[in-house]
């Protein structure tokens, strides 16, 4: 099938109703397509879904052809041949979702020879807060997601370190191996 996959993220709930109400939602098309007056063209998009819990039943419509939507805003698209995801070949998607700025950065490479298929980085005027991610297989049973990553970005000029002890790992002043519980045993990090 020619369908899409994709991510949400920033995904702020509605009380009444528990379903995503407002969130950044990245699509990547296989193929272009259309169906009962939508066109869904092959590629990427990254799009801002305002409202979406009123109409979550028709979710389908606005991730296809969001430009036909109010309620969605194309915040930046990678479209046309060749730019759709191929059966069988493993990516990665990297997004950075800078909070306070509203910047987005989002980079997609092709695992088997790191080809960066797209990148872009842009501004969102009005920034969502930082919410839940979800990810979403439209009629694509085959499709899996693994080493999710939600790792936590810090502000200008300041830095995490983070420190794995194991075989050859850190030690004391005096050689002893340091972990991360004070048993004495260097290899559980």
């Amino acid at each position: 099938d020619d369908d899409l996959i994709g991510c949400a993220f920033a995904a702020v709930v509605d009380e009444q109703t528990m379903a995503p109400d407002t969130f950044y939602v990245m699509t990547w098309k296989r193929g272009s397509q259309s169906s009962g007056g939508l066109l869904a063209e092959e590629g990427i998009k990254l799009l801002r879904v305002e409202g979406a819990a009123g109409f979550a039943d028709s979710l389908y419509g606005v991730l296809w052809d969001g430009e036909t939507t109010p309620s969605v805003s194309v915040l930046d698209s990678h479209l046309g041949d060749d730019a759709g995801w191929t059966v069988g070949v493993t990516y990665t998607a990297t997004i950075h979702q800078h909070t306070e700025s509203g910047q987005i950065d989002l980079t997609v490479t092709r695992d088997s020879d790191a080809a960066i298929l797209w990148q872009t980085s842009m501004v969102d005027p009005s920034p969502l807060p930082a919410g839940r991610v979800g990810f979403y297989n439209q009629t694509q049973p085959l499709t899996y997601y693994s080493a999710r990553d939600l790792s936590g970005f810090l502000p200008d000029r300041a830095y995490r370190l983070t420190v794995t002890s194991g075989t050859g790992g850190l030690t004391d002043t005096e050689g002893q191996p340091i972990d991360g519980n004070a048993d004495g045993t260097a290899e559980d990090g």
